[in-house]
């Protein structure tokens, strides 16, 4: 093989490795990286291909820099998701389970969502896009099931509400530069609960290009509270972009997912993270009938090792 065409291989397989990292590192910052970040799961598929490719033509040095470049973007990935490298088994009924389902996305079957929470009996459902339409196909049928209610519905917007068949301690909503969380405290099994409704709009506005600093004040309020934390809602960010990464590094939660189904027309934006005396044993998305996703529903166990009890005085 001439000089020449080495130099071209070792430079194509050089430019390939750096954009890998640039895609990582750099996705953040720079908007080509971000876009491209986005779709990080097709690009290591793209580079095991490429791998395979340069195998069966014999150039060893881009095949071994594909192959690098693959792996690092799934430990990457790895990284990003459910930290736990064994699922957690349930072995006692000191279990919860959590649903979020966007309302948004369930126009064309009103009748779905109450399907889904027939099917799954979660103790606790975040819904997002509430609005007075909703509120009276939804409180009709989940009162029994889930008597206990905390809605946040302006005129201007929709809003967020959580359903309940374990009783509050407290709630309210808690504005981060007029981002709205709804906030939930209650006790589970002699166990102290906080759940944190999030959701970030799509919009450009000037709330979500402060997004960074939001994301901190939220993170703060957080790691400020004491005992079991589920921070679930829509978050515009794929969970293993850069800010996703140090929210929940700040805010001391771990992310419930393990992969994404890199078939979905778009990577779902919408995520349930949890403190580390609880343990996720599945996590798994909702979708319609016609193949839209609408939530996710969450199981979870709580880690007595890392846990306080609450105790009468």
């Amino acid at each position: 093989m001439s000089t020449t065409r080495k130099s071209i291989l070792f430079s194509i397989s050089v430019v390939l490795s750096i954009s890998c990292l640039l895609i990582v590192f750099l996705s953040p910052t720079v908007h080509i990286f971000s876009f491209a970040s986005e779709y990080i799961v097709h690009i290591m598929i793209f580079y095991i291909g490429i791998g395979l490719i340069a195998l069966s033509l014999d150039q060893k040095r881009i095949m071994v820099m594909c192959l690098l470049s693959s792996g690092a973007i799934a430990f990457y990935l790895k990284m990003a998701s459910n930290p736990d490298l064994i699922i957690a088994q349930s072995q006692t009924d000191a279990s919860i389970k959590v649903s979020l389902i966007d309302l948004n996305n369930c126009k064309d079957d009103q009748s779905f969502p109450l399907k889904t929470i027939k099917s799954n009996q979660p103790q606790i459902i975040s819904f997002q896009h509430y609005n007075e339409a909703w509120n009276g196909v939804l409180q009709s049928q989940l009162y029994l099931s889930h008597p206990y209610i905390y809605k946040w519905h302006p005129t201007d917007s929709a809003g967020l509400a959580i359903y309940s068949s374990i009783p509050f301690d407290s709630s309210y909503t808690l504005n981060f530069n007029d981002i709205p969380n709804a906030v939930i405290d209650f006790t589970f099994e002699n166990q102290e609960f906080h759940l944190v409704s999030s959701y970030f709009p799509y919009s450009l506005n000037e709330q979500v290009r402060n997004k960074p600093d939001l994301l901190a004040s939220m993170a703060a309020f957080i790691r400020g509270l004491e005992g079991h934390i589920l921070n679930l809602g829509h978050f515009n960010e794929y969970y293993w972009s850069r800010e996703m990464i140090e929210y929940r590094k700040l805010a001391k939660l771990n992310n419930s997912r393990r992969q994404i189904d890199w078939k979905q027309d778009k990577v779902p934006r919408d995520h349930i993270f949890h403190s580390s005396n609880l343990k996720c044993i599945s996590l798994e998305e909702i979708f319609t009938t016609q193949k839209s996703h609408i939530g996710l529903q969450a199981h979870y166990i709580i880690n007595r090792s890392n846990s306080k009890s609450l105790t009468m005085n």
